[in-house]
């Protein structure tokens, strides 16, 4: 493919999750019965033979990310950080006098990726595998040091969320009694050192689009823009996102550097959500070496031109979950979809109701609780659901 074709592709938003995946299958097909299995005959003959859509579960994307970490100990040098996280470093990078160039505030790691932070969201898994077979095959070389982790393997392994409590609410506090307490604490080691990180998420329940939500920064910001210009964002300032602990990208923050999650859509292996993922993560790749390095970055100059960027919004109103009687959302409240005040929302079981629900507040909801009578709790939600204002860059704050 020459250069003419790569720049439409590049730039040119219509056409990008057709040309990822184009290239996704093109990687597969190169290499899905190399890599993917080294040294297995039999598997790599199952592996020609399906399709490529019914390959993807959690035990074989798990033996996938360890065969791509074996094949780029070839090419890089590894550090294993904790379990299913590793560190992927040019051989040259950290040779004395090879570069003129370091990584801002004295980090080691230029940008971390991370998927299956939440177990059942498992999009981040084939992502960062996908984004691996790139380095593998030589497409994309790295020029700084990256990490790679897969967050909450065991809770994948059981198609969860979480196992003992939320991972993504767990950083920066005391817990070292969790299963996810203490797997956050092995992801902190080096989150610290981290300067972008790139967290990828899914939703429980569809939604009209995806989106970025961190905790507003101006490096964060332009973080996002440049990774996906087109896609909206939703951001906050003035407190944590949720009153149960951190969360990786507030965590980041906290320590000097800039971290963003990415929502791609309801949870599963969604093809058209992991080529979104990928394309994504190798735009982050690209824009955080080239600021690491003071060269000029075409990503920064396709943003200059970029005119529909996506939207912006904050919280107009965060509804708590009640605590007495159960809530039950009508179906077809998917993220992202406009609610006007007074509006009803679904039914409501026991309490002091009329039986009904309705919002409090005008906007476009978002992670709405579904749950149906037959939940049983360990511990009530904190919340039902948010709404979301839309906002212009002018309304964010100014530091």
């Amino acid at each position: 493919m020459g250069s003419a074709a790569t720049d439409k592709i590049l730039y040119t938003p219509g056409e990008t999750y057709i040309t990822i995946m184009i290239l996704n299958y093109r990687i597969n097909f190169m290499f899905l019965f190399w890599s993917r299995n080294v040294g297995n005959v039999e598997q790599q003959k199952k592996l020609r033979e399906t399709p490529r859509a019914e390959l993807r579960s959690v035990p074989e994307e798990l033996a996938v990310f360890d065969n791509y970490i074996r094949v780029l100990k070839e090419k890089y040098d590894t550090t294993a950080l904790c379990p299913y996280a590793w560190k992927l470093s040019p051989k040259e990078f950290s040779k004395p006098n090879t570069n003129s160039y370091a990584i801002p505030a004295g980090k080691a790691i230029a940008l971390a990726i991370l998927g299956i932070t939440h177990g059942n969201e498992l999009a981040g898994l084939a992502v960062v595998n996908d984004f691996l077979a790139y380095l593998a095959s030589g497409f994309i070389e790295l020029e700084v040091p990256i990490a790679v982790a897969l967050s909450n393997v065991e809770a994948a392994r059981k198609n969860v969320r979480f196992l003992d409590k939320d991972l993504n609410r767990s950083f920066s506090n005391d817990d070292t009694e969790t299963l996810e307490g203490k797997r956050a604490k092995q992801l902190e080691l080096f989150l610290k050192d981290t300067y972008r990180l790139l967290d990828f998420h899914q939703t429980s329940k569809p939604g009209i689009e995806p989106f970025f939500i961190f905790p507003y920064t101006v490096d964060g910001f332009d973080f996002a823009r440049c990774v996906d210009p087109h896609r909206c964002i939703v951001t906050h300032w003035g407190e944590s996102f949720s009153t149960e602990g951190g969360c990786t990208d507030e965590y980041v923050n906290s320590n000097g550097g800039c971290g963003i999650s990415y929502e791609l859509g309801q949870n599963g292996f969604d093809p058209y959500q992991i080529a979104l993922g990928v394309n994504s993560a190798l735009w982050a790749l690209q824009v955080v070496t080239a600021d690491i390095k003071g060269v000029a970055c075409s990503r920064r100059n396709y943003l200059s031109r970029v005119e529909n960027r996506g939207k912006i919004y904050t919280w107009e109103k965060i509804v708590p979950f009640p605590k007495d009687g159960l809530p039950i959302f009508d179906y077809g409240w998917d993220n992202f979809t406009l609610v006007e005040k007074g509006e009803v929302l679904g039914t409501f079981e026991g309490g002091n109701s009329d039986g009904l629900f309705r919002s409090e507040a005008t906007g476009r909801i978002l992670f709405p609780k579904y749950i149906d009578k037959e939940t049983k709790f360990t511990s009530r939600p904190t919340e039902l659901y948010r709404i979301l204002k839309e906002i212009k860059e002018s309304d964010l704050p100014q530091v």
